[in-house]
């Protein structure tokens, strides 16, 4: 699901300074690219390498702005300096918060608002890291949808990215590694949080924001391929393309000897009715089997739908219940776990901001139900 409200906040941050353009590098600072090298889990999304993709969708108010999943920009270890400096661009947008999370030794100490008019800026955060260094992030804002779905064709998602850091002279961004990585597949409601608020981004109050605090306190890995509007009946994606920007991202990883692969995928094929019950599933089953056979060491959780205050039948006469019951039939050696959210307390009164997403209780409660599956 997709359909969130937006607060009407241009720019909103702690201890956060905005120039209105991007200027040259001085200071001593060079101004290094962030792309998909330095991003770990970040996959550029072109045609020429990924046949699905239309660089048409690439083009917002006549800008061009280059497409990748939702990442983290790392800054290099044992970070001392008390700011950080980088250049941030937004699509045009109409559901995502353009919310930018700053996060430091694991907490969110800064929230940096982006206008989405494709303009790049430069932003200088204030930060207190720790005497003997710190590890220090910007979090890229959930990513949706705007378009129509199921349309059988890859569409636009509007987008925030870094899309560079300004360092001291010499001074290299790292790829983060590591031996244990969770991917997160899935629609708004995993990555998405409601109501939006302004110095709440969702990108760290939605369910895969909060699993990634608690992968990365291990020193884990966090991949996200979730964005608003994903469905598996009649969206772009085939299940073989969902295959192959999981091992897209595997690779952009740096090839962690462990990967679980978390996917809740459904609500969208529910309302919006892109094909039968059994669509959804089926691409799912596709999905888990194929990486079974060319991946065999990586595993799987699946998650089901949760609990919607609109819940009966859709067009094709089936309710939102029976697309998880699919779910939970799929069987592969490779699944660890298969969670029924319908038994995580999920109340559809108390903890859903507007009858479909998660606000604060519902995330906790998701959350609590699934970290057990990834060993969290």
């Amino acid at each position: 699901m997709r359909r969130l409200l937006i607060a009407a906040v241009i720019v909103s941050a702690l201890g956060v300074r905005i120039a209105r353009s991007s200027p040259s590098a001085g200071n001593g600072f060079d101004v290094v690219p962030v792309d998909a090298t330095v991003r770990a889990g970040v996959v550029e999304l072109t045609h020429a390498v990924q046949p699905w993709i239309s660089d048409s969708n690439a083009e917002w108010s006549g800008n061009y702005v280059r497409r990748y999943n939702r990442g983290v920009t790392r800054w290099p270890a044992s970070w001392t300096q008390t700011s950080i400096q980088f250049d941030a661009q937004c699509t045009t947008v109409t559901f995502s918060d353009r919310q930018f999370a700053v996060v430091v030794d694991g907490s969110a100490v800064a929230t940096v608002t982006v206008p989405g008019d494709t303009i790049v800026r430069t932003y200088t955060v204030s930060i207190s890291p720790s005497p003997s260094g710190s590890t220090v992030e910007v979090w890229d804002p959930w990513h949706g949808k705007p378009g129509a779905q199921n349309q059988g064709a890859d569409g636009p998602v509007e987008a925030c990215y870094v899309v560079a850091a300004r360092l001291p002279f010499g001074t290299t961004m790292p790829h983060p590694t590591a031996t244990t990585a969770i991917i997160a597949m899935g629609d708004s409601i995993v990555g998405a949080r409601v109501p939006i608020a302004a110095n709440a981004p969702q990108v760290t109050h939605g369910v895969a924001g909060q699993l990634r605090f608690l992968a990365e306190a291990k020193g884990w890995l966090f991949g996200d391929l979730d964005y608003g509007g994903a469905t598996f009946g009649g969206d772009g994606m085939t299940a073989a393309n969902y295959v192959t920007w999981i091992q897209e991202t595997v690779a952009a990883l740096g090839s962690p000897t462990t990967v679980i692969v978390w996917i809740q995928v459904g609500h969208n094929d529910y309302a919006d009715y892109g094909g039968t019950v059994s669509t959804s599933p089926s691409a799912l089953a596709t999905i888990i089997s194929t990486i079974a056979s060319s991946l065999p060491s990586y595993s799987f959780v699946i998650s089901t739908p949760p609990p919607a205050t609109s819940s009966g039948a859709n067009g094709g006469g089936f309710t939102l219940a029976s697309y998880g019951t699919a779910q939970m039939a799929i069987t592969g050696s490779n699944i660890i776990s298969k969670v029924d959210t319908s038994t995580c307390g999920i109340s559809t009164s108390t903890d859903l901001g507007d009858g479909v997403h998660f606000n604060d209780s519902g995330v906790a409660k998701d959350l609590a139900c699934l970290r057990g599956s990834f060993g969290l």
